[in-house]
């Protein structure tokens, strides 16, 4: 018997209320659900990088392409115009299903999934 209390004593941990102080950074992430959300710079930052080394490597691989071509008017910066539209448009697309609480989402998936689905099967309609 006393080999079972001196095993469940080094197995005991310390509760919150026993002196036990949580740090910072611990709270920060156990805050309730209801917090309002905040953008995390360590998710932003990368993000915002890579679309710029993106756009760059857009411009710099199409600019001959781009001076070349009628199609473009041979402007050399056409693609680069194109690109910084459609990340523009993603941008705003991104913001407003950031605000979209995730309850919403979770109503909205069986629809937007059997949407999916028809649309994928509509490709393979020919005509």
């Amino acid at each position: 018997m006393r080999l079972v209390s001196a095993l469940t004593g080094l197995l005991h941990l310390p509760r919150a209320h026993e002196g036990v102080e949580t740090s910072r950074a611990v709270n920060r992430l156990m805050r309730p659900a209801d917090a309002p959300r905040e953008l995390d710079p360590l998710v932003i930052w990368p993000t915002v990088a890579l679309l710029l080394i993106g756009l760059v490597m857009v411009y710099s691989s199409s600019i001959a392409l781009a001076e070349e071509s009628r199609f473009t008017g041979h402007q050399s910066h056409y693609f680069l115009l194109r690109h910084a539209v459609f990340l523009l448009a993603g941008i705003v697309a991104s913001l407003v299903a950031f605000r979209i609480s995730l309850r919403q989402w979770q109503q909205l998936a069986p629809w937007l999934f059997m949407t999916g689905l028809v649309l994928l099967i509509v490709v393979l309609i020919p005509g």
